[in-house]
């Protein structure tokens, strides 16, 4: 980041060790994120739509995974808050 100028507070907010906890009653739904994340749909313009519904469902079936209702409400919601996250929507 130095060779490309980034300004050393940049640099330094970067290498901090960050945190994150995650309730043991969504971990699932975290893990199921994370193994689905490249599943977003994108505009043409390069803005985050959020997960492509058709791809989960059949990354669902293909892999046999089972899930609850409450656990695939709370994929959606992680799905929303990455979309809001990568547009930088302050929502």
């Amino acid at each position: 980041m130095e060779q490309f100028g980034a300004p050393q507070h940049l640099i330094d907010e970067v290498k901090q060790d960050q945190v994150i906890e995650i309730l043991p009653m969504n971990w699932s739904v975290v893990i199921w994120f994370n193994e689905v994340c490249d599943l977003m749909r994108y505009r043409h313009d390069g803005a985050c739509l959020g997960f492509d519904l058709v791809q989960i469902q059949t990354e669902s079936q293909m892999n046999q995974r089972e899930f609850t209702k409450k656990e695939f409400n709370g994929l959606r919601t992680m799905s929303k808050a990455a979309a809001r996250t990568i547009n930088k929507v302050d929502a």
